[in-house]
């Protein structure tokens, strides 16, 4: 029985490596067993293959149906939200494509780094289970809402699997890629954040061990904590040069999907409460509702990981405060501590200013607001019009 399960568990495994490279998200796979990424030709060709495939068959498809509406005698409004819904539709996969093909290796190789890092805090951090779970419920929903958005398509296409049997497969993936992309850069971030976790965990660690011996300190044990310190230091450093490199990279895949759904999700609101008289709220809810409903909380959830991220810098410093004033005598490690506040300070100047798009909830909120305005906006003329 359990010889079959772990037999189950290997598929499963192979199976969810290589399914980033069929559904033309990346060129690269990840070899669980020697821990490193590979890829080959065929991989190569394959994300051009299912992209192209994929756009193709947005063109075709969408293009029959614009052309279907236009003949029938509707407000002026509503083919304006219908025209601007197939162009706001094609932008972020065409986006989120170029952005593959550009960054592909660049992502790669963050992530290499990423895992060296993360091998390097496992020699002087033990795990910890409350760090290790902290994140998780936050990454399964995200999960959830990715798979959903990507279910949900597929079941508004279900009638072209009838027709064309497998082939809506690329429309299908096509419509994901950006979220997928996007689901990387969430998955790198998570990760990130919970290193920041183990480090403040280290710190409060050694602000403990600290506590218990204050009154027997000699040079040797003053030298292996600032040795220590100066190592945390290192490592967030460089896990903050990771960071800043990776919103460099997605800095403008996110600025778009951000903007396109803002009027995607405005219109869809519109739609919603102009089209439930006619096509019924059934059709309202699993058209409209399941939408721009899933992406609303998805933004919600890559934002309030942002923050959480964020709020790691002042937790950490307040941290080394307490370390320092454990035993302030102590003038080497009093001045690590200092140079590890100040470097702090300045991290933060840098990493929150430099980015013109900042991830957190009040972005979300302002973002909720647009959305709200824009649709009211649209009401507004649809009457005005009628």
């Amino acid at each position: 029985m359990w010889h079959h399960l772990k037999t189950v568990k290997t598929h499963c495994k192979q199976i969810i490596q290589f399914y980033p490279v069929f559904v033309g998200l990346t060129s690269y796979w990840h070899d669980y067993r020697n821990a490193e990424f590979k890829r080959n030709t065929i991989s190569r060709l394959l994300i051009l293959a299912v992209n192209i495939i994929g756009f193709l068959w947005i063109i075709n498809h969408d293009t029959m149906a614009l052309v279907t509406i236009i003949k029938y005698d509707i407000n002026k409004v509503m083919i304006y939200a219908v025209w601007s819904k197939f162009m706001y539709i094609i932008l972020p996969p065409i986006f989120a494509f170029v952005q593959i093909l550009v960054c592909d290796t660049q992502f790669v190789n963050l992530k290499k780094r990423l895992q060296c890092l993360e091998l390097q805090c496992r020699t002087r951090i033990v795990s910890c289970k409350n760090v290790e779970t902290a994140l998780r419920p936050l990454r399964f929903f995200k999960y959830f809402l990715v798979v959903f958005m990507h279910l949900i398509i597929g079941f508004w296409e279900s009638q072209l699997f009838e027709k064309w049997l497998l082939l809506p497969i690329f429309y299908v993936n096509i419509m994901s890629l950006s979220s997928f992309w996007l689901l990387q850069y969430f998955e790198v971030i998570a990760k990130i954040c919970r290193l920041f976790y183990y480090l403040d965990k280290h710190i409060r660690q050694l602000t403990q061990n600290l506590t218990n011996v204050s009154d027997d300190i000699d040079d040797n044990m003053e030298y292996r904590m600032c040795s220590e310190v100066i190592w945390i230091r290192q490592r967030h450093f460089e896990l903050c040069r990771l960071w800043q490199e990776l919103e460099a990279m997605c800095n403008w895949q996110l600025f778009l999907k951000r903007l396109v759904n803002l009027v995607s999700c405005g219109t869809h609101f519109y739609a919603t409460m102009v089209e439930t008289r006619q096509l019924g709220l059934f059709n309202a809810l699993f058209y409209d509702v399941a939408d721009y409903g899933p992406k609303v909380l998805d933004f919600f959830v890559t934002d309030y990981l942002c923050e959480l991220t964020k709020n790691t810098f002042s937790e950490l410093e307040l941290n080394i405060r307490d370390l320092n004033m454990v035993n302030p005598a102590l003038q080497k490690l009093s001045r690590e501590c200092e140079d590890f506040s100040l470097y702090l300070r300045c991290r933060q100047l840098i990493s929150f200013n430099s980015n013109f798009v900042s991830l957190n909830r009040r972005t979300w909120f302002g973002m909720m607001a647009a959305v709200v305005t824009l649709s009211i906006y649209l009401i507004q003329s649809h009457f005005i019009v009628a």
